[in-house]
């Protein structure tokens, strides 16, 4: 997926996000440079649905998941979706 695609789909998932009350890290509840993580590294999607696929998480949550390895990183934002 190309960068254009990911800026639209975050301005929407930004939208639909605060609809839902979600405005704080999904995994440790902070409020500090979040962002929306993926459970697959951007530049291996190729859908708009795993594109969409995200949790929001604060830089140093993002930060863990990434450097964590594809399978945990894949789990953990599975398991934070899923929770909601």
């Amino acid at each position: 997926m190309k960068l254009k695609d990911w800026n639209n789909a975050r301005r929407k998932l930004k939208v639909d996000f605060e609809r839902q009350g979600i405005t704080r890290c999904e995994k440790c509840n902070g409020n500090f440079a979040l962002s929306f993580g993926h459970r697959l590294k951007r530049r291996y999607i190729t859908t708009t649905e795993e594109l969409t696929t995200v949790a929001l998480l604060c830089q140093i949550c993002h930060e863990d998941l990434e450097h964590g390895g594809h399978d945990r990183m894949y789990d953990e934002i599975t398991r934070i979706i899923e929770a909601r």
